[in-house]
């Protein structure tokens, strides 16, 4: 008998999202606790046992977001529809709902209202059989478009799938996007919420829409401009809609939105986001490139978040076409015919922000006199070189320019370089709002002629940038540190005193291990050879090796700490990823890797201890009165345990050392006399290397500061 394949179901990531935990510690739940839900043959999990068992167990205290729940569903229609697919049907089911509750206003004519039939009505159709439903979609969604020509194309190619998915699971999507809106979450939030999420999962539809960090320093540098907002390629109409909202989400109900996009799967999208949000937006669908210039509207605020470097943007017409009144863009790339697009939209006072490639600001040839001609003429006001990987859909850095309209007389263009702010991540960089301040204030700085951010930040004369090819490269024009050359001369004075020291402290501590030899004739000779059991308590770590951060969790020890030079900063790790017995380490432990850099070793000092053994990892603890824990660290430092672990070390991506074959190593275990100078020693021995690492930064130090003094000397006696 096959599944019920209506249900709400969720994957192991999904219920870590709901419960605010990490995947490991769901696998943990579902080890420990013999009632935890059972999957599918898919490998999901009932999302209302889910949401019961994490009820009944503490692990959650309200009910799973509605948000969330839709896109499970939403998600399962991925074995019937592709991701467009998907994302065209979304958007039918919540105009529908959104026409069934409600009279929006229809963008086009905002005088009329959209509305729907009883008999089309979801109080009505949810009750069909399944055999019919799909087909009584689409004919409801025909005659609803018909009866409202502002749903134009909005509801039809949607539900053009509802024969397509599962029956059961499309009522369930469309009872769940119903119940999911209530007094805090209106139908445009879950619209924004669940297309968020459909971009999770195709990274591709980035190029119709703006990362909302981007589009918020877009609209920040635009200053607080009302009137009329133009978005010449406004996509799926997101950085459109952020121009519409104040910084704390108000919305601007003064501005008149225009938008043009090309794509009509794209505007299709953004016509839904501004019909549920209750805007008035006035979108067309069309190639900004081919409307006429008389025709274009004269903007308070031009916003462009083009295709990027976008090759054989238009015919020999548009490229010839005599708008281009800096020089003709070239056909390899439109950024440079967004840039002089967007000038031409401005109205008398206004701003444009446009995002290109980072190739558009410092290209040659036809580029460069573009950009040169738009220095003359004064519309650029600033440049700000951006970080590569701002989209998921590229990893190209970019650069936003600040447009005005023509102004002869300006002598300054402001570049800024942000490209070191903001915070990388696995996939995509990002900024925070400090960092869009940040670049936001430099900007009104310098529009007030006040002093400007300097670290990142500098004004630099037109005519200057024109003798450098008109290049907008931010770090190409950073002010020159000032070098003081008394404070470099005292420094290297300061250096070569130390320098002595330093090397005779190093030189006493080889002398005085030159001669030691040790009793039982070293770590070659010494007997009896013993097996590692025998003398220590080996036991493996149980946390989790990738667990889930949290701020008052337990400090982690693991293969990372084990490899680390010096000590890192405490890995605070959430209680549920350690596992059920965890060990806890102790100052003198020996901690062994046993997997990745396999066989090496760290002495636990008191910095560690407390800290939680990752399973990736062994502990030997000595047991014996005959063994102290530092030798047995020597020893897994030496050749000899090298050897033992490349002998029972398997695999060449990710080596791994056996649990059990460390256990059945073999260690010497020398007259405590021994290892007691031996530890003596090889303190000393570790004191001169740091000795030795002193002087030759010293040196290293030297040696920049003399020719930092060799050229200020040679400049000054220019």
């Amino acid at each position: 008998m096959s599944e019920v394949r209506g249900r709400v179901t969720v994957s192991t990531q999904q219920i870590a999202e709901i419960a605010g935990v990490g995947r490991s510690a769901v696998g943990n739940w579902r080890k420990r606790h013999s009632n935890f839900p059972v999957p599918d043959s898919r490998g999901g999990f009932d999302l209302r046992q889910i949401e019961r068992w994490l009820f009944e167990n503490g692990k959650i205290d309200r009910p799973v977001p509605a948000g969330l729940r839709a896109w499970s569903l939403a998600d399962g229609l991925r074995n019937f529809l592709d991701p467009d697919e998907i994302t065209q049907m979304l958007v039918a089911v919540l105009i529908y709902l959104e026409v069934c509750d409600a009279t929006p206003r229809c963008q086009e004519a905002p005088t009329a209202t959209a509305g729907v039939g009883p008999s089309d009505s979801w109080d009505q159709l949810r009750q069909l059989p399944s055999a019919e439903l799909g087909a009584r979609l689409r004919s409801a969604a025909a005659r609803i478009e018909s009866e409202n020509p502002c749903l134009d194309d909005l509801l039809i190619p949607g539900f053009a799938y509802a024969s397509t998915a599962n029956a059961e699971l499309l009522r369930s999507l469309i009872d769940s996007l119903e119940a999911a809106t209530d007094e805090t979450t209106s139908r445009s939030d879950l619209f924004e919420e669940v297309f968020s999420r459909a971009h999770g999962i195709d990274r591709f539809r980035g190029e119709h829409s703006t990362p909302s960090d981007v589009a918020r320093l877009m609209v920040q540098l635009a200053g607080d401009r009302g009137g009329t907002v133009c978005d010449l390629a406004c996509g799926e109409g997101g950085l459109l809609m952020s121009a519409a909202l104040h910084r704390d989400g108000d919305v601007s109900q003064d501005a008149r939105l225009i938008g043009f996009e090309i794509s009509d799967t794209a505007l299709r999208i953004a016509r839904a986001r501004f019909l549920l949000s209750g805007l008035r937006a006035e979108l067309r669908l069309a190639d900004a490139f081919r409307v006429p210039p008389d025709e274009l509207p004269r903007a308070d605020l031009v916003l462009v978040d083009p295709p990027l470097a976008q090759k054989h943007w238009a015919d020999a017409d548009v490229y010839m076409d005599d708008r281009w009144t800096f020089g003709a863009p070239s056909p390899r790339s439109a950024d440079l015919a967004w840039v002089q697009l967007a000038t031409q939209c401005l109205a008398e006072n206004g701003r444009g922000v446009v995002l290109t490639t980072t190739g558009a600001a410092a290209g040659s040839g036809s580029d460069a006199r573009v950009r040169q001609a738009m220095l003359e003429a004064g519309v650029v006001q600033a440049v700000v070189g951006l970080p590569s990987r701002l989209r998921a859909n590229t990893s190209i850095p970019l650069a936003l320019w600040v447009l005005r309209p023509p102004s002869p007389n300006v002598t300054s263009v402001l570049l800024v370089d942000a490209s070191t702010l903001g915070t990388t991540g696995r996939s995509q960089h990002s900024f925070d709002q400090s960092d869009i301040d940040r670049v936001a204030a430099a900007l009104q700085a310098h529009e007030r002629a006040q002093p400007v951010d300097s670290e990142i930040a500098w004004p630099v004369d037109v005519t200057e940038v024109i003798e450098n090819g008109a290049i907008f490269d931010p770090k190409r024009y950073r002010p020159a540190v000032e070098v003081n050359v008394g404070e470099l001369r005292e420094r290297a004075e300061e250096i070569r005193t130390c320098l002595p020291t330093s090397a005779d402290a190093a030189a006493d501590a080889v002398s005085r291990s030159r001669d030691w030899v040790p009793q039982g004739g070293g770590l070659w000779q010494a007997e009896p050879n013993r097996v590692l059991e025998s003398v220590a308590e080996i036991l493996r770590g149980t946390a989790s090796p990738r667990p889930r951060d949290s701020e008052n969790g337990v400090p982690l020890f693991g293969t990372a700490e084990v490899s680390a030079g010096d000590p890192l900063q405490a890995r605070l790790v959430d209680p549920d990823d350690l596992g059920v017995h965890p060990v806890h380490l102790q100052a003198g432990d020996v901690v062994v890797a046993l997997a990745g850099v396999a066989g090496q070793s760290k002495l636990v000092t008191a910095y560690h201890a407390g800290a939680v053994l990752g399973r990736e990892c062994a502990v030997v603890r000595p047991t014996s009165p005959e063994l102290t824990s530092v030798w047995t660290y020597i020893w897994t430092q030496s050749t000899p345990f090298r050897e033992q672990v490349l002998r029972h070390t398997a695999g060449t991506t990710l080596p791994r050392l056996g649990f059990g074959a460390l256990q059945s190593f073999k260690i010497p275990v020398p007259p405590m006399e021994d290892q007691r100078k031996a530890e003596e020693l090889l303190r000393e021995l570790d004191d001169a290397i740091v000795r030795v690492d002193e002087v030759h930064s010293q040196l290293n130090e030297l040696r920049e500061l003399r020719l930092d003094l060799f050229v200020a000397d040679v400049r000054g006696g220019s």
